[in-house]
């Protein structure tokens, strides 16, 4: 066999080994590579190259046989790794002889599918990218957060193609740039933006802030009418917080949100700012208060214990009472003891805390406030209250109605819900949210009209005042709901259940809270960026890597626990190990 060469190819992630001599032929060759590699005949190509001579086609018994002719025993070729760097499928045979140092590399692209060889022919070896940027696209339109991994799964499904990471990433940055534009030239489109919402979605408060010169974006506020005239029908409390925009200008997104009769979430109003200062969240509240001008109602705020947050609410809604979030409370309250005191002995006083907060009395406020002293320690305590003001986080001392809400996850809720949203251009990251807002209104209509009334009862004796809507157990009074010994003094009384509940957890007003639907922005007379001159707003590049997720606070960090059994930490102890030893 002084003609045979062991030949090894490799295919993706798979390695095969033949012995190759003048007598192989085509077909025995392509039958080996499709039992091996799961091809199918007729749907790949194969090319080998060697010195001085490259890409050669291989298709018939004659091109092997003048393979073998080509490559002389004392030829000697260096195979190159990257020949096919950007083809759907790659693989290199070299083969050499016992008695021979030459070499010969092979590549072929290969697909399993009746339309393998169209698309091959169509983009040839460099055809990943160009796929993701044209039949890739209406995918990516229909869906502009789909994830390059994605559109790799989707290749695989249905046309066995195998393409790198990077080549689906690029393909998916290409196409993202021709459907949406470049991210500066997002910017262009906010005027025209503005003007067709306000037009196609009449009474909405939509505000663009270009500076003065009006040439580089500063602020942009949007609050659809359907969001107006929802509010009306929500009880009047607004969550307000801020969470940071990931595209290339980075900035913040400021929401505010408020929570309807069924305890969901109901968007109100955003704001793209620079960042949260004080300035900003200025802005932002006064935007809110121009729509809210006529709303008649004491409004409440939620929020956590920003600075620029408690001026922008002092400065704006002088008379609102602003409640501040318990579970940010604990968690600074938290940070005031070592950790050497224990779990237990912190997990005590949070509980005293939380019941300080839901004392519905003054006398029960400073009975559990002297307890509270006496085992978390008089110093301590007296310090953390000392910038803490009773009437933003006590019930007994709240000035207004917090209807039960004592936390602001409901902005945690509207912070998840854009978190995907936020790495889009500026104009389609608006344009997401409006969707988003026509899809929830839409399904939230459709789930009300399969509604039925739920019957509670009780069997405890306490005092009620139907009159004065009064219960000694002081759960009607805080959320505004009718608790179980209300219920059933009414319902021995003969009377309505419906008459002594809070107007804002009926079905009436959920429904009326999103009568009004939030219409699509024709794009038919959209100008080209070209035709308008807004410039993106400076922005400042920070050192180091950009973060992607928010940074967590030491009591939010879960301590690492060590298995004194097998040593590792692998989320488990001694006591569940189940790792053989």
């Amino acid at each position: 066999m002084d003609d045979s060469r062991v030949a090894k190819c490799t295919y993706g992630a798979g390695t095969l080994m033949l012995i190759l001599s003048s007598t192989t032929t085509f077909d025995w060759l392509s039958n080996k590579f499709c039992s091996r590699f799961k091809l199918k005949l007729g749907h790949f190509e194969l090319r080998y190259s060697f010195t001085d001579c490259s890409n050669c086609l291989l298709e018939l018994d004659d091109d092997l046989k003048i393979m073998f002719m080509a490559v002389p025993n004392n030829d000697s070729f260096a195979q190159d790794e990257d020949t096919c760097k950007y083809s759907s499928q790659t693989g290199s045979i070299v083969d050499s002889s016992a008695a021979s140092s030459s070499c010969l590399s092979m590549d072929f692209d290969g697909v399993s599918s009746e339309y393998g060889n169209e698309y091959l022919g169509k983009y040839g070896s460099c055809g990943g990218r160009k796929y993701l940027s044209t039949d890739w696209e209406d995918k990516v339109r229909s869906n502009p957060l789909v994830r390059p991994i994605e559109l790799i799964t989707d290749l695989k499904e249905n046309y066995r193609l195998d393409i790198p990471y990077h080549v689906a990433w690029y393909g998916k940055e290409s196409v993202t740039k021709d459907l949406h534009g470049d991210e500066e030239l997002s910017y262009a489109h906010l005027p025209w933006y503005v003007n067709v919402l306000k037009a196609s979605n009449v009474g909405s408060h939509c505000v663009l802030d270009c500076g003065e010169d009006d040439s580089r974006f500063q602020w942009i506020f949007i609050c659809f009418k359907a969001s107006i005239d929802g509010f009306r029908w929500c009880r009047p409390m607004l969550f307000i917080d801020g969470t940071f925009v990931t595209n290339k200008y980075k900035g913040t997104l400021l929401g505010a949100t408020a929570k309807n009769g069924n305890e969901e979430v109901f968007p109100f109003a955003f704001a793209i700012v620079s960042g949260e200062t004080v300035d900003n969240w200025r802005w932002f509240l006064q935007r809110i208060s121009e729509v809210l001008v006529d709303e008649g109602r004491q409004l409440t705020f939620i929020s956590d214990r920003h600075g620029a947050i408690i001026d922008a609410v002092r400065t704006v809604f002088p008379a609102s009472p602003h409640g501040f979030c318990l579970y940010h409370l604990k968690e600074n309250l938290k940070k005031k003891y070592p950790h050497v005191v224990g779990s237990s002995f912190k997990d005590h006083i949070l509980w005293l805390f939380c019941k300080l907060l839901y004392a519905p009395t003054v006398e029960e406020y400073q009975d559990t406030l002297k307890k509270l002293r006496d085992d978390g320690g008089s110093k301590i305590i007296d310090k953390f209250l000392a910038d803490l003001p009773v009437q933003n986080f006590a019930i007994a001392f709240f000035p207004g109605k917090r209807y039960g809400e004592v936390s602001n996850a409901l902005s945690e809720s509207f912070n998840s819900w854009v978190k995907d949203v936020r790495r889009l251009p500026i104009y389609e990251m608006i344009d997401t949210v409006r969707i988003k807002m026509m899809e929830m209104i839409s399904r939230r209509k459709l789930a009300y009209e399969k509604w039925s009334s739920v019957l509670f009862h009780a069997d405890l004796s306490v005092m009620v005042n139907l009159d004065k809507r009064f219960c000694s157990c002081y759960q009607w009074q805080l959320l505004g709901f009718l608790c179980q010994h209300a219920i059933q003094v009414i319902q021995h009384s003969g009377l309505c259940l419906y008459n002594f509940v809070d107007e804002y957890y009926k079905a009436d007003f959920y429904r009326a809270t999103y009568a009004t639907p939030i219409f699509p922005i024709p794009d038919i007379e959209k100008p080209h960026p070209g035709d308008v001159f807004l410039l993106p707003p400076h922005t400042r590049k920070h050192p180091g890597r950009p973060p992607t997720k928010r940074f967590k606070s030491s009591s939010e960090t879960k301590r690492q626990v060590k298995c004194k059994r097998c040593g590792s930490c692998d989320l488990h102890n001694r006591r569940t190990c189940k790792v053989p030893i």
